[in-house]
């Protein structure tokens, strides 16, 4: 039985992306709002070409659903990383459901270092290296566990733990020797 060294769950809860996904959700059910108010309530046109009050209506209710939907999908992304005397489990929920498992005798490389989201990967989440560099799954910050497979596969685990997680890795890499 393999023994737990590190374990770290992460979310995406920065105020910034909470704020423009508020701006935007929250501008449409607005914009709908007053449109389905205009031209329901008051009989007054909304646009040179108005929708239908049916559509309108069907348009608002979608918008909300929408809305809804958005909040939650970002809400529920976790990232999930464990670390084993024997292995590397992570999972990216919803988009990795469960936990992926990396043997330590496949890895050829490992590091936790500090990188460049936007300049490596293009961003934050589930990500391709735009310099091909493999996959990257992080949440926020700048950063994270590269692993380096012996048949050449590429993945970083964005952390926040990085000084915890270093010494974890210092340790597994003299169990890889």
């Amino acid at each position: 039985m393999s023994k737990l060294l590190f374990e770290e769950t992460q979310v995406f809860r920065q105020k910034a992306l909470w704020i423009l996904l508020t701006l935007i959700t929250g501008g449409s059910i607005v914009l709908f709002g007053i449109a389905l108010f205009n031209q329901v309530i008051t009989n007054e046109q909304f646009g040179d070409k108005p929708m239908s009050d049916g559509a309108l209506f069907v348009g608002f209710i979608l918008v909300i659903g929408f809305a809804i939907f958005l909040s939650w999908f970002f809400y529920s992304i976790k990232l999930e990383t464990k670390i084993e005397d024997t292995n590397i489990k992570y999972k990216f929920w919803p988009f990795i459901r469960d936990y992926k498992t990396i043997p330590v005798q496949s890895i050829y490389s490992i590091e936790v270092e500090k990188y460049r989201p936007i300049m490596e990967y293009g961003g934050w989440g589930y990500r391709f290296s735009m310099k091909g560099r493999g996959l990257c799954l992080n949440v926020s910050k700048n950063k994270g566990l590269r692993i380096k497979m012996k048949d050449g596969f590429e993945l970083l685990l964005g952390t926040q733990k990085s000084e915890e997680l270093a010494v974890v890795v210092e340790s597994l890499k003299k169990n890889m020797i």
